[in-house]
Order: C-alpha cells, then sequence, then structure tokens
C-alpha cells in the first residue's frame, strides 16, 4: 500500500516531466507535430483515468478478488494450451552423445556453483573468526608519556 501511494503521488510528476519532453508545436517549430491542446485532450483523461484504477485497485477488496480470478483464468488456460501445444510435438529421442553433452553440462554447472559457494563471503564466519582473535595497539600508535 505504501509503494502504491508513492506510485500515485508521483505519477502525475512523471507525467508532467513526459509532457514537456513531448515535441509539440507550441514550443518548437515542426512540421508533422500535433500541439499542446491535443496532446493534452488524449493524455489528461488517461492519466487521471489510470490514477484512478490504480487507487481502486489498491484500495478495493473486490476489485483485487476480479483481478485475482482473472489471473487465474488467464494462467490456466495459458497452461492448457502450452500443455495441448506439447502433445501436438512429435516425440524425439535424443542420441547418446546429445544425453552425455546433457550430463557433462548438468557436471559442469554443478561443479561451478559448488566453487561460487566456497568463494563467497560468510560475514558471521568473520565475525566468529573475529572474536577470537585478539588485537593490541601497535608500539608506534601508544601514547608515551614524558
Amino acid at each position: 500500500m505504501i509503494f502504491t501511494t508513492f506510485t500515485v503521488i508521483f505519477l502525475p510528476l512523471s507525467f508532467f516531466t513526459g509532457l514537456f519532453g513531448v515535441n509539440v508545436t507550441d514550443w518548437q517549430d515542426g512540421v508533422n507535430m500535433p500541439d499542446l491542446k491535443t496532446v493534452a485532450l488524449i493524455s489528461l483523461p488517461i492519466s487521471a483515468l489510470l490514477v484512478i484504477l490504480a487507487l481502486v485497485a489498491a484500495y478495493n477488496w473486490r476489485a483485487q478478488a476480479v483481478v485475482r480470478t482473472a489471473f487465474r483464468v488467464v494462467k490456466n488456460a495459458l497452461i492448457s494450451v502450452a500443455t495441448g501445444l506439447k502433445k501436438l510435438e512429435p516425440k524425439r529421442t535424443r542420441t547418446k552423445k546429445e544425453r552425455r553433452k546433457e550430463e557433462t553440462k548438468r557436471r559442469r554447472k554443478a561443479e561451478q556453483e559448488r566453487k561460487e559457494k566456497e568463494k563467497s563471503y560468510d560475514f558471521w564466519a568473520a565475525v566468529k573468526k573475529g572474536r577470537t582473535t585478539t588485537y593490541s595497539i601497535p608500539h608506534l600508535n601508544r601514547h608515551h608519556e614524558i
């Protein structure tokens, strides 16, 4: 909700930034450029509609439920289509050489991940190690009494 609130605040600001970046005949001389009034007649109602829709979607639980349901329906439809297309594909058997190549690739990737994991810095291990070591002030930096 906080992110949505900030978005609603900054959306008009970014709109005006974009508006002043548009080439219009009011600000430049151009042959095929629209005037500022035309741009405003198109973009202002669309922006207002988007802000209202964003607020409704953010704060209305019924709208959220509709979007969630629509998302599930579309997702399930796409999965069904993908499954149907997969069934239509002719099955292809891999050769021994291809299987060996894939296995080698998997092993190399696993080895590389293992090496990366070994190289990664463990902050808490360093803190624990630092507690066991003692620190002493170097002789040059000690305060000497005169």
